[in-house]
């Protein structure tokens, strides 16, 4: 970790390397506080599963957080996180998170992290760039947005949260979200934001054949956990779950679901 008189600046890298028996391994580890990992759990189809936590009370303003993500050809890696993301109230500035993630040919990435939450006068930036080598390049990327701290009546109370999110494959753009939550300008919780609930997700899928029966699988999947969602087909045998619910637990328990679902 780095500090200065204004801010820290923690860094997270993380890359995979098949072995010998067929099993991922990590090949490089490394983080700066508050940044923090447990070590890895080996999962039932050979790959592996890094927690990452917060060893802070949460982010702060002029806040920098980097995280590099590099998945082998082969290999399979999971991350999640231990808690929701804490965007604290913020005097002046931002803070910010930038994520870089690049997929060989053959590589399975499933990205599960719990919501943000910003805080009331909290201001966030975040930017994230994936790199998909080819059409066998496997992704589930999960990103949920809280309203703020609702149980304590902040909703939309931020200054502003913004995030945008890149998907590349061959040198081409394949998908991008550049989300401006800005509550004095916007209704958040109307329609076509929030829509009168607490947390909105992306849950992205690539490199996985999305059959009607599997389609159909997913249709039960929201009945079943009571979410409210729909299936976007997105360019490049893409597909977005547009998620929203009152739980930012039970849209990352659905997430979960779908993972078991395209193994």
């Amino acid at each position: 970790m780095s500090t200065g008189s204004k801010g820290i600046h923690a860094r997270l890298q993380i890359s995979t390397r098949l072995g010998e028996d067929g099993k991922t391994y990590p090949a490089e580890v490394f983080y700066s506080a508050p940044y923090k990992l447990t070590n890895y759990f080996r999962l039932e189809n050979g790959g592996i599963e890094y927690i990452i936590m917060n060893a802070s009370a949460g982010v702060m303003a002029y806040d920098r957080y980097h995280m590099t993500i590099e998945v082998a050809s082969g290999t399979a890696l999971t991350i999640s996180a231990q808690s929701f993301e804490k965007i604290h109230k913020m005097e002046t500035g931002e803070a910010r998170r930038t994520t870089a993630i690049n997929i060989a040919s053959g590589g399975v990435l499933n990205y599960l992290l719990l919501p943000a939450i910003p805080f009331a006068d909290s201001a966030f930036s975040a930017r994230t760039k994936i790199v998909l080598e080819d059409n066998h390049a496997r992704l589930l990327y999960l990103d949920i947005t809280g309203s703020g701290r609702h149980l304590r009546g902040e909703r939309f109370n931020y200054r502003y949260f913004k995030s945008r999110t890149e998907i590349w494959r061959y040198q081409r753009p394949l998908y991008i979200d550049n989300s401006h939550f800005d509550p004095a300008t916007c209704k958040l919780a109307e329609i076509g934001m929030f829509e009168g609930y607490n947390y909105v997700a992306n849950l992205i899928i690539y490199g996985y054949a999305i059959t009607p029966q599997f389609q159909q699988q997913l249709r039960e999947l929201l009945a079943d956990n009571s979410l409210d969602g729909a299936l976007t087909e997105l360019t490049g045998d893409g597909y977005l779950l547009r998620l929203m619910s009152d739980s930012g637990h039970q849209i990352n328990e659905f997430a979960l679901l779908v993972s078991r679902l395209l193994q």
